[in-house]
């Protein structure tokens, strides 16, 4: 799930708002830290 979150986040389908709100906050798909890395990673 990581790497899919992550892909689609590099490749612009995601924003980082989108991302934290779905799958941070509603699914907890991932954690708060593995979303760090995702945001982290792009800079």
């Amino acid at each position: 799930m990581y790497e899919m979150i992550k892909q689609c986040y590099d490749w612009g389908v995601y924003t980082a708002e989108y991302v934290k709100s779905f799958f941070v906050d509603k699914y907890q798909s991932i954690t708060q830290e593995q979303y760090e890395q995702i945001v982290a990673a792009k800079q």
